[in-house]
């Protein structure tokens, strides 16, 4: 069995159309845990008659407390022998999950990761989900071969979902409760739980792109659990793996998520802290990644400006988005 994690939370004119695309799987032997966090519109009433209807369907309600907490409360109470994560907004392919339980079997690995699709809210409503695409690029990797990958964000990224887990990885992890990049925090953890990983490049997830989104809204002093979860998860690789490349690897990987949220954060005095946390942290790693033949282009272009001054570096907006490509 696949157990089927959702966070639901005031999606109302959304869940709707994510579970249909859930119960139609052409694979069967699944089990839904949809975990309403606290919504205030009706969500939950929605939730309740879809399991009335298909009783693969499990709903969990609980005070609001994030989607970390809301994953937390569905791993809590999963029966499924593989896991797969499922944004209550976002929509999948009716082979999506037959296809990653084919490619985790196949493979004899602990996690399989595919690929996603962006859809904007204007094409939401007439979205046409078409079968899975087909996969050019199908490999295998180690742990170690997977981390790096994961740092230079080739391939595959950390969003929890467009991959399939053998549940047991999860026997003693849980997502960091108020941490708004949950995703992030966990998921080099739980690589490090893995054997084996497997990538095979073809789509079948779409991801909603809504400007409500906690990550895309503009700076809070909450974002800057980003920043501590680059250092805990820097020290923990660097740990464990010595090698030079992994110390250049860990560099571009903290400079870029440090790039992501300095360019958020206003120049107001109340915020000059943060700013100096960040950029000590570029300085820091500056010299590796201008070295690193792996670093992206966007990335190198960013730090040699900042030789400017950072100050410089904010007033350039045409070039904003440089540090995080």
């Amino acid at each position: 069995m696949i157990s089927i994690i959702v966070p639901v939370y005031n999606l109302e004119g959304y869940i709707d159309k994510t579970l249909e695309c859930i119960i139609n799987q052409s694979y069967k032997d699944i089990e839904v845990l949809v975990v309403d966090d606290g919504s205030t519109d009706n969500s939950l009433k929605i939730l309740n008659e879809w399991a009335c209807k298909d009783n693969r369907i499990k709903v969990f309600h609980q005070e609001n407390a994030g989607a970390a907490a809301a994953r937390n409360t569905a791993l809590d109470n999963m029966t499924g022998e593989y896991v797969v994560f499922v944004d209550g907004d976002d929509l999948i392919s009716k082979d999506f999950i037959e296809l990653l339980y084919q490619d985790i079997t196949s493979h004899g690995t602990d996690i399989s990761i595919c690929q996603y699709d962006n859809i904007t809210e204007e094409q939401y409503n007439s979205f046409e989900l078409e079968p899975v695409k087909p996969a050019t690029i199908d490999k295998t990797y180690t742990t170690k071969q997977a981390i790096y990958k994961l740092l230079y964000q080739v391939e595959f990224d950390s969003q929890m979902w467009v991959k399939i887990y053998k549940s047991r990885l999860f026997a003693d992890l849980r997502f960091p409760v108020g941490n708004v990049f949950e995703d992030f925090a966990i998921i080099y953890d739980v690589f490090f739980k893995a054997k084996k990983i497997s990538y095979i490049n073809h789509t079948g997830y779409y991801y909603l792109l809504r400007n409500t989104s906690t990550t895309l809204k503009g700076f809070s002093p909450k974002k800057m659990d980003l920043i501590d979860a680059l250092d805990d998860i820097g020290s923990k690789i660097l740990s464990k793996y010595k090698e030079d490349a992994f110390k250049r690897a860990v560099a571009s990987r903290t400079v870029r998520g440090n790039f992501h949220i300095y360019l958020q954060i206003p120049r107001d005095n109340e915020y000059e802290d943060y700013r100096k946390r960040i950029e000590n942290n570029i300085k820091a790693n500056r010299k590796l990644v201008l070295s690193d033949k792996h670093s992206r282009f966007g990335t190198k272009a960013a730090l040699l400006i900042t030789y400017l001054g950072f100050g410089t570096f904010y007033r350039l907006k045409n070039l904003k988005n440089l540090g995080k490509h």
